[in-house]
């Protein structure tokens, strides 16, 4: 079974959405809480209308937090095999908090870019060293490593 990423996985254990909200979440790239918040305050019709909101709070509240410089050794091994494989990708730099030199970092977030993007994509969810595909489209990948 595939794991889910820990938005999707929480908001089912605290029984807030159902199989076909999950559905709608997924299809529509809310699997994490970034993406959350700006379904939410972009009123998206996915999340229109649940208790959403009201758990987005205490939901981001659970989620571990590291130091920048432990994020920076999480990130600088994974971007040197990604860049080592992907020659391609033009440009795979930090974004979130780690651009922005936050001292707590919640998310650990990649970008990148690349003339054929689901080449890119295939090619880092084959890496050794990707242990989970957590979420996967042909512009996006949300792994455990």
């Amino acid at each position: 079974m595939t794991p889910l990423p820990f938005l999707i996985r929480r908001l089912k254990e605290l029984r807030l959405v159902d199989e076909a909200q999950e559905q709608a979440l997924v299809r529509d790239g809310i699997v994490t809480m970034p993406d959350l918040e700006w379904a939410l305050a972009d009123q998206r019709a996915s999340v229109a209308g649940t208790d959403l909101a009201e758990a987005a709070a205490p939901i981001a509240k659970e989620i571990r937090a590291v130091s920048l410089g432990r994020a920076w050794d999480v990130l600088d091994p994974l971007m040197t095999a990604i860049g080592a494989a992907c020659p391609e990708l033009h440009v795979l730099e930090p974004s979130g908090a780690v651009r922005r030199t936050e001292p707590l970092v919640t998310a650990l977030t990649l970008v990148g870019r690349a003339a054929a993007p689901p080449r890119v994509i295939d090619t880092i969810a084959a890496l050794p060293l990707v242990t989970d595909i957590l979420y996967r489209t042909t512009r996006r990948l949300l792994i455990a490593f």
